[in-house]
């Protein structure tokens, strides 16, 4: 990657550690507000509703308040343009123009103003604008490949010809999503040997060459003055097997599920051999568009994306939870809520009995063992207050679990066998992304300590002369500027936060169930 190494050495490189756990979303909410997710109230895409069992796609807190970077900017009297932005739906409402990302619903508008989405669709070329390149099962490694380097050309078109325009904003966010796709798909065979990791291998390298390329086009669309941040909301790594987080809660005696479905595992593993001869049918897309979801679910299990056993949201969904006797349960990545007296059925107490439990169960997460090997897992246990904080801490996990660095997911269906460790196919996310930084009186050539996504949002506004609002969680990274020189020296100026009422939109129901949708469809339920 030629583009990047050159980058590299003209600026400065710093990993960027991003949000727990290292999702998509939160971390761009956090990228966009400054703030950790408690202060928004998002910490993964699906969540449960706090004083209740509802299964809540996450919606920012945020956009309602006109409190994400480009809206300070505009109402600072710069002018904004943000291109594919994964999270952003409906578009926010700023001057220049807004396109929302891969969780948009293409039947609505996912453009502002409404008439940019011509404008888009002339650029991109034959076929038109798409907001993302899918990775279902149903398609071959080679059709993953293909689909993510034409999308990627069309970012490419795009992003270049936006930078290049005369009357470009002043603020740009352009987003590539493939490479997360094509790393999802391909990266855990890469180094295992054989005819597949070596194709597997051939692809991802076709692909990053491709981005280096299209990067290169878009840093040559813009001014040599201009400042110039790539980033990536979080990094990436294998993942190879998943610890069955439910199924070890259950065994524990902390999570209890309806006698009936308990007995019903063999009605459970017939809907699964449905559900493989569907795929190997290549039937199931469409399936899934044609047959009632109500039926669908008895059909083939809801969000039962890879590994053995039943997805966990079936389970909450179909009122299969015993919650009378339940005290924990886990959402995908970790996340540990507790069946608080605040909920209907809630049994674990606020108080001694809250912090008694929750001291019990970090103790035994923190002694957890390989089923397989015997030998002592390697785990990470955080209470939600030492992650988070903010108005919305009642959102929260109660406790947060990563395994071996997230080699080891922490997965959330319960299994029909009994057994904990199980076998994984797509690789995962980790902690650690990467940053450059270059521009006018940025540090030239040099490394940098480990930066957080949350000091973006303070630093672009820092170098653009825009007051910091004082409830930012981040910092201006003072060490990317030459020292003596105005960046470099000047203080951070703080305001009061102070946040507009300007006109803000959410997803209506249809929308929610097309968002839904697609989500499923890229594996993140």
């Amino acid at each position: 990657m030629p583009v990047l190494a050159e980058l590299v050495r003209q600026g400065v490189r710093s990993e960027l550690a991003t949000t727990y756990p290292p999702l998509t979303c939160p971390a761009w909410w956090s990228l966009s507000t400054g703030k950790n997710p408690a202060r928004f109230g998002s910490y993964h895409f699906w969540q449960i509703a706090p004083g209740s069992y509802e299964i809540r796609r996450s919606k920012s807190y945020g956009p309602g308040k006109n409190m994400e970077l480009w809206n300070l900017l505009n109402d600072a009297g710069f002018r904004c343009g943000i291109i594919n932005n994964p999270i952003m739906f409906p578009p926010a409402r700023i001057d220049d123009y807004a396109v929302a990302g891969c969780f948009a619903s293409v039947k609505s508008d996912y453009t502002w103003p409404r008439e940019f989405r011509k404008t888009l669709d002339e650029i991109a070329g034959p076929g038109g604008y798409e907001l993302d390149s899918l990775t279902g099962e149903s398609k071959s490694d080679e059709d993953t490949t293909r689909d993510c380097l034409r999308v990627l050309e069309k970012r490419r078109r795009v992003m270049t010809h936006l930078l290049a325009a005369e009357d470009r904003p002043d603020f740009f966010l352009g987003v590539i999503t493939e490479s997360d796709r094509m790393c999802h798909r391909l990266l855990n065979r890469v180094g295992k040997g054989g005819e597949l990791a070596e194709s597997s291998e051939r692809m991802l390298i076709e692909f990053f060459r491709a981005m280096d390329s299209a990067i290169g086009d878009m840093v040559d669309a813009i001014h040599e003055d201009d400042y110039l941040i790539v980033m990536s909301d979080h990094g990436f790594g294998r993942r190879d097997r998943g610890f069955y987080i439910n199924e070890w809660l259950r065994q524990e005696g902390y999570l209890a599920v309806r006698t009936g479905s308990v007995a019903g595992r063999i009605k459970s593993s017939a809907r699964r051999g449905v559900n493989s001869a569907l795929n190997r049918l290549g039937l199931r897309d469409f399936i899934k568009a044609k047959v009632p979801r109500s039926i669908l679910t008895r059909l083939a299990p809801a969000g039962d994306v890879e590994g053995e056993g039943k997805a966990i949201y079936d389970f909450i969904q179909n009122g299969m939870v015993d919650w009378s006797r339940t005290r924990a349960i886990a959402l995908q990545d970790g996340l540990i809520y507790f069946n608080t007296t605040d909920r209907p059925e809630g049994i674990v107490q606020p108080g001694e009995d809250y912090e008694r439990f929750r001291e019990e169960l970090i103790e035994k997460l923190g002694n957890l063992t390989d089923p397989d090997t015997g030998e002592r897992l390697a785990t990470e246990v955080r209470r939600k207050e030492d992650i988070y904080q903010g108005d919305y801490m009642a959102e929260a996990p109660d406790v947060y679990l990563a395994i071996e660095g997230y080699s080891i997911a922490a997965f959330p269906n319960i299994r029909t066998d009994g057994r904990l460790m199980g076998e994984l196919a797509l690789a995962g996310h980790r902690q650690d992304g990467m940053l450059i930084v270059r521009g006018p009186n940025i540090r030239v050539g040099e490394e940098i300590g480990k930066a957080n996504i949350i000091d973006l949002a303070p630093t672009v506004m820092h170098i653009m002369g825009v007051p910091v609002p004082d409830d930012m969680d981040g910092r201006v990274i003072r060490e990317l500027f030459v020292p003596g020189t105005g960046l470099a020296e000047a203080d951070e100026a703080y305001q009061e936060a102070r946040y507009s009422e300007k006109e803000s939109v959410e997803a209506d129901a249809d929308e929610d169930e097309e968002i839904r949708k697609r989500l499923e469809e890229l594996g993140y339920l």
